[in-house]
């Protein structure tokens, strides 16, 4: 599908109209408001903009266009929604010729044919049959090796690249989806036609397919099975390539998917054989993210089909840390999150001979403050000084996190009678960690009836970049932020910034000026701006009301600039000491004039 036949879809369909076919909205200024079709709420936080032709929850933080939408509401994968809104819009989808489709579809179709080969390499071959052998001592079936489409690399330099030559392929195709290595930096560039600059780059290995949500293969994992000289990695993935992004790929997804929606419920585990082990025993939700730690992309997909995340990683200090890591990321992304403890040294692949047990322990997980109280008390005496005191640290930091005082009262509570001190002591603690956070300080939305906060710096200016475009007074503005010489952290946002102000200047109507950036930014960016500048719509309660649009706007200049004179100003007093130990009296005399330009700037602000 070439995007201009998607856009003819969106441009011939109005979404306050396809939605309205789902949803009953009302006028809230400019935007349509609803009750959430995808949770539970009293107040409607379900908001469409029909000038930016997109949707977003403000309650369980979902969003898009109106694909994204009819995906979710019909449980619909995107070509069955594709095809559903084509024929509402009365577009003619055009076949994709696949041998003409370019870069991305000749890996893919490299991918599967090297999946062929490797199966066939596991099931023909005597390497091939000490690897079975291995996957089969570990607990796996045969309709799970199967299933999985499970294969073995020959231990050979180049087998894999050969047989594919054979079958039509080019070097160049074949290194472009990472079954061959380049031998030094120069052979990515060389001809197409001299061999030795390639090897193949799985050897002697278990080979795991990686599909994409359609069941494309995309890349590869390899295992090895049989010792060596130890000095060779456990794991070797596909290098990322036009096909095959790490940080957006869950293996496993393919297959659990339809579990996952049922349910509601997503199990997250570590590797390959975990998920493979998790569906043989009937655990039918479990995934794994794909040679990477868990991204917020991965999360974003995940939430399609499930608002609960379950965790389960070793219990090892690596396994813990990525727990903890993994949690603070779905927390953030509007995730019930709970975990799953493992006995020690046990992971969901060790228990294909007793499946109850892992079904059991799955049934089982915990609350999240379960985990980081049990984690807490595991490391640490509660009987010494000292484990108490590092007791405190672990949990209040966790604590300091909920959002709501309630839950955080109750655990400190809870904390109090587990290490007898009395509760008082640790609520000033929890005060002391809220203050001393070394993140963005927290920045109250003024006007916004949500009560909202503003905790990064980088989405601050997002809001601030919306609020300049959906003043009336454009080129007024601009020279507010020119007068204090307001720069952008983000490039992407200043990018945006210097089209506004060449734009703005010329004082054109707001819906111009989003035409104009529409045209020329990346699509991707433009979508990026759009959501920022509904949530900023949202969170400050903006309508058609240019007097409270504007002192929003001048509230987050004076903040934004404010700060940006705070890191100056630290900043330039560790180079002044710097410059005084090195005696360079011409570099002090440059920085101490440059503080004080920053100090009167932030008075200022002040006044």
């Amino acid at each position: 599908m070439v995007d201009s036949q998607l856009q003819e879809i969106k441009d011939r369909l109005d979404i306050v109209e396809v939605l309205s076919g789902y949803l009953r909205l009302s006028k809230a200024g400019r935007n349509f408001k609803a009750p959430c079709p995808f949770h539970n709420e009293k107040t409607p936080s379900f908001t469409v903009s029909p000038e930016r032709q997109i949707w977003h929850c403000f309650g369980c933080g979902q969003g898009g266009d109106i694909f994204t939408f009819v995906m979710k509401m019909e449980g619909m994968e995107f070509p069955e929604a594709l095809r559903y809104l084509a024929e509402k819009a009365g577009v003619e989808l055009k076949r994709v010729n696949y041998e003409a489709a370019g870069a991305k579809a000749k890996i893919l179709e490299v991918n599967r044919v090297a999946k062929n080969f490797y199966q066939e390499q596991l099931a023909k071959t005597e390497a091939g049959s000490l690897a079975k052998k291995y996957l089969l001592g570990r607990g796996l079936t045969e309709e799970s090796i199967g299933n999985f489409e499970i294969g073995y690399s020959p231990d050979a330099w180049n087998d894999a690249e050969n047989f594919l030559i054979a079958r039509g392929f080019t070097r160049k195709e074949i290194f472009s989806a990472g079954i061959t290595a380049a031998r030094d930096k120069d052979s990515r560039f060389s001809s197409d036609q001299n061999s030795e600059n390639y090897y193949d780059r799985f050897r002697g290995r278990i080979m795991f397919p990686i599909l994409d949500i359609s069941g494309h293969t995309v890349g590869f994992g390899g295992r090895t099975f049989a010792r060596k000289d130890g000095q060779e990695a456990k794991y070797v993935n596909s290098p990322e390539s036009l096909a095959y992004s790490k940080s957006r790929i869950l293996y496993g997804l393919n297959f659990a998917r339809e579990q996952i929606r049922k349910t509601n419920n997503c199990i997250l585990v570590e590797g390959y054989m975990d998920v493979i082990g998790s569906h043989q025993m009937g655990v039918s939700s479990a995934v794994a993210s794909s040679g990477t730690a868990l991204t917020s992309e991965q999360l974003k997909l995940i939430k399609r089909y499930a608002s609960r995340l379950i965790l389960s990683f070793d219990g090892d200090d690596a396994g813990q840390e990525a727990t903890r890591r993994s949690i603070d990321l779905a927390i953030f992304a509007g995730f019930s999150v709970k975990v799953v403890i493992l006995p020690a040294e046990k992971d969901p692949a060790d228990f294909v001979d007793n499946p109850d047990e892992w079904k059991k322990l799955a049934a089982q997980a915990i609350d999240i403050n379960d985990f980081y109280f049990k984690n807490a008390f595991n490391k640490n005496d509660a009987n010494t000084l000292e484990g108490k005191k590092a007791i405190a640290d672990e949990l209040l930091g966790a604590i300091a996190k909920i959002p709501s005082s309630i839950e955080q009262s109750h655990w400190v509570k809870i904390l109090s009678d587990k290490i007898n001190v009395g509760e008082k002591v640790l609520l000033e603690e929890l005060k002391k960690i809220k203050l001393g956070k070394k993140s963005a300080p927290e920045i109250s939305v003024n006007g916004a009836g949500s009560g909202f906060l503003v905790k990064n710096t980088e989405e601050l200016e997002g809001y601030f970049l919306a609020l300049l475009i959906a003043t009336p007074d454009i080129a007024g503005n601009i020279k507010k932020i020119e007068e204090y010489g307001f720069v952008f952290n983000n490039s992407d946002f200043q990018k945006v910034y210097e089209i506004v102000r060449l734009r703005g200047e010329e004082c054109l109507r707001k819906e111009d000026l989003m035409l104009d950036l529409k045209k020329i930014l990346a699509p991707e960016l433009f979508r990026n701006l759009s959501e920022i500048s509904l949530k900023a719509e949202y969170y400050y309660e903006i309508g058609n009301e240019s007097e409270k649009t504007n002192k929003a706007f001048e509230e987050l200049l004076k903040r934004l600039v404010s700060k940006q004179c705070e890191v100056k100003q630290k900043t330039l007093e560790k180079d002044i000491k710097i410059a005084e130990k090195n005696k360079d009296h011409e570099l002090i005399k440059l920085f101490m004039k440059e503080l004080a330009e920053s100090s009167q700037k932030k008075e200022k602000l002040t006044k």
